[in-house]
């Protein structure tokens, strides 16, 4: 048996000679396993530090919220202003979520060109100085009056939202690329993939749970614990921008970190040299390739995107609405403080939950479509019995019961759909589009957060919805996601991405029937797929492959000059 390394042998390295997959192990002892999973958190905490950035400034929004709402009534009174009170023009202050989520799917549009034209270090640090910059005026916003002030802060925190925007395509892509870079290097298994990018997206639950804490800390030190009115707008103006401030310093250390240190991906730069070599017929073809990719691709870039809609659309109804639903399960009338306690409970809840699923996503017996499917199934359920019996948990002695429940949805939300939706159109895609193909599904999961703010902020008449219909919202879209999943969905858990590259080469040379490799194997495919794509034959045993594979070579000997270096060979698996 040839030796590949003393974590794995040929019969787990999760590949056979003609591409299909078996279940590979990593690390023969417990200590030598610890240490693959510290290097892989060390490297996610790395790669992760633009989410990091990315949900410590856009979900302090919702933290933020009750800050202002105390230090600015004017700006969030539905009636006439107050005699004497500062003039703030109505809609100013709420229109700041709109903006936060438009920027961030125009960064996800945009930036995913750039990555895949022009390399993913190139746009990891154009994401970085923008958000770097933008961030200080975030903090630093002003105006003459407070409408004034909201415009600066608007503006600045759209530009800011538009290089996070673009972290989520680059941040995937990178993080799958350098997975695979490692697996061929022998340095850590295929099976660990998704672990490691879900490592790096976990740095978004990491910079949520911080921005939460950083604000407690800060109101606590200011004395800021009882009652709003006990505080002076000094202390809450000084919150407010101090927090901010604190992400700044974390993202000028990200800004050097990537201008000095990051290095372009080595599979970007292999395709790249692959398509500078290509001929004028073969580069006009690839030039279609949107064309390709809907034809070929159309049910995975919907089943990306109508997931990730959905899954955002519940993410950033809970997110934008939180406090109102906190104060729904803990009572009205509780302080700034003990609400945020009670949100970094969720936070944490959630945190633990992200770094689980990556420590179970590559499982045999999980995988990214189980884990979808697990999430949305389980959130329809406690979702739809926290609507349906909602005026009986509302009641003071079932609070407990609420909470629990409400903790349960955060749970399985993240080990789950959360991890899930970021994770797979890294995978599913060819690297000559996956960025684009990511920003893609990311932009429409984003849409489906602008349509949960507008439904229901606006969806009653005008009016915001109770907390018992958002309950059902959420349960309806949990039900949707979970449909999507079970039929335009695939595994590949176990499959070498460069397959799929494979497929896509002769897909572009206008050869597709040529290709059997891994990635047209059933078990590598949606329901959806195996109902339109022809069967595949199992690949054959490694031994007769072998077998067959010397046999060939002995007969080219005989047959073929050893200088015809000209001899094209195309490669099936």
């Amino acid at each position: 048996m040839m030796n590949l390394g003393p974590e794995r042998s040929v019969a787990e390295s999760g590949e056979s000679a003609g591409g299909s997959a078996r279940t590979p192990s990593y690390g023969t002892t417990l200590r030598e396993r610890a240490e693959v999973n510290a290097r892989l958190c060390a490297l996610g905490t790395l790669a992760g530090a633009g989410m990091f950035n990315e949900s410590y400034f856009l979900f302090a929004i919702g933290n933020l919220e009750l800050i202002w709402e105390a230090l600015y009534p004017e700006c969030y009174a539905t009636g006439p202003p107050e005699p004497g009170a500062e003039a703030c023009k109505n809609g100013v202050a709420s229109s700041i979520t709109y903006l936060e989520v438009l920027g961030v799917i125009a960064g996800m549009l945009s930036f995913g060109y750039v990555a895949d034209t022009f390399g993913r270090r190139i746009g990891s640090c154009l994401t970085a100085v923008i958000m770097c910059v933008c961030g200080i005026l975030t903090t630093a916003a002003y105006g003459h009056n407070l409408t004034g002030q909201w415009i600066f802060f608007g503006v600045a925190l759209f530009f800011f939202s538009y290089g996070v925007g673009g972290e989520f395509p680059l941040a995937s892509a990178s993080a799958a690329e350098k997975a695979e870079e490692a697996r061929k290097k022998k340095s850590i298994t295929q099976h660990i993939r998704g672990k490691s990018v879900v490592l790096t997206f976990a740095m978004q639950g990491v910079g949520n749970f911080a921005n939460t804490l950083f604000i407690l800390f800060i109101l606590l030190g200011q004395g800021c614990t009882g009652p709003s009115e006990e505080c002076s707008d000094r202390s809450l103006e000084l919150t407010w921008r101090l927090q901010y401030a604190i992400g700044v310093v974390f993202l000028a250390f990200l800004v050097i970190g990537r201008l000095v240190y990051l290095k372009e991906s080595t599979v970007w730069s292999a395709n790249k040299a692959k398509q500078s070599a290509l001929g004028p017929q073969q580069l006009q073809q690839r030039r279609r390739r949107a064309k390709l990719v809907l034809k070929h691709y159309w049910h995975r870039l919907a089943g990306t995107s109508v997931s990730w809609f959905v899954w955002d659309a519940i993410y950033y109804g809970n997110k934008l609405f939180q406090n109102t639903i906190i104060a729904a399960i803990i009572g009205r009338g509780s302080t700034i403080f003990r609400t945020l306690q009670y949100a970094l409970v969720n936070s944490a809840v959630a945190l633990i939950a992200l770094y689980m699923a990556a420590f179970f996503i590559d499982k045999p017996w999980m995988g990214r479509r189980r884990m979808q499917n697990l999430g949305f199934a389980l959130m329809f359920v406690l979702f739809l019995i926290s609507s349906l019996a909602y005026d009986e948990l509302a009641k003071p002695e079932n609070v407990p019961w609420f909470q629990a429940l409400y903790y349960l949805t955060t749970f399985f939300g993240q080990f789950g759909p959360n991890a899930t939706t970021w994770l797979l159109p890294s995978e599913l895609f060819p690297t000559d589009v996956r960025s684009q193909a990511h920003g893609f599904a990311a932009s429409i999961g984003k849409v489906g957060a602008l349509f949960a703010a507008l439904l229901l902020t606006y969806g009653d008449a005008g009016e915001k919805w109770s907390v018992q219909t958002i309950f059902m919202f959420c349960a309806v879209c949990a039900f949707v996601g979970l449909l999507v999943t079970e039929t335009l969905i695939p595994d590949i858990s176990t499959m070498d991405m460069s397959h799929t590259d494979d497929r896509w080469d002769l897909i572009l040379a206008g050869r597709e029937q040529e290709y059997t490799g891994a990635a047209v194997e059933p078990k590598y495919l949606s329901r959806y797929e195996r109902a339109i794509l022809p069967a595949k034959k199992p690949s054959p045993p490694l031994d007769q492959v072998q077998a067959s594979s010397s046999n060939v070579d002995a007969k080219s000997r005989q047959s073929v000059p050893e200088d015809n270096s000209s001899s094209t060979v195309v490669q099936l698996a």
